[in-house]
């Protein structure tokens, strides 16, 4: 069994970028984070999908959209396995090794979106008082 780095157990996430773009607006940052958590899911399951009918296009063109979605939580670990991923579905080359990067874009994902969650819920309690 192939040993996942351990930069994946752990991933980073940084909302400056998110915080700065909504410059203080609390509940924008809340609906941008909604859309994450809400729109990934769907896009990582279409990557499975794709993947297991070895549609390389379809994998290319999902992780290119959703590579900019990881950048704007400051997951850059995770966008760049994305990036990984949508060069080498596009090059044809190599595509064995596009399943293990992807299970480690799952894992770490699994843990964004529990950070995320509690972050949302830390905002949004701050935002009513």
């Amino acid at each position: 069994m192939e040993k996942e780095s351990p930069k994946f157990n752990k991933p980073s996430l940084s909302l400056a970028y998110l915080q700065d773009i909504a410059d203080g607006n609390a509940e924008f940052m809340i609906e941008m984070m909604d859309i994450f958590l809400k729109q990934t899911p769907t896009y990582l399951a279409e990557i499975d999908q794709a993947l297991l009918l070895e549609d390389w296009r379809t994998v290319a063109e999902i992780s290119h959209k959703i590579r900019p979605t990881f950048a704007f939580i400051g997951a850059d670990e995770t966008k760049d396995e994305m990036a990984k991923i949508e060069t080498i579905a596009r090059s044809g080359r190599d595509l064995e090794q596009i399943a293990p990067l992807f299970k480690q874009v799952q894992v770490a994902s699994t843990t964004l979106f529990e950070k995320l969650l509690l972050l949302r819920k830390e905002l949004a309690d701050l935002n009513s008082l």
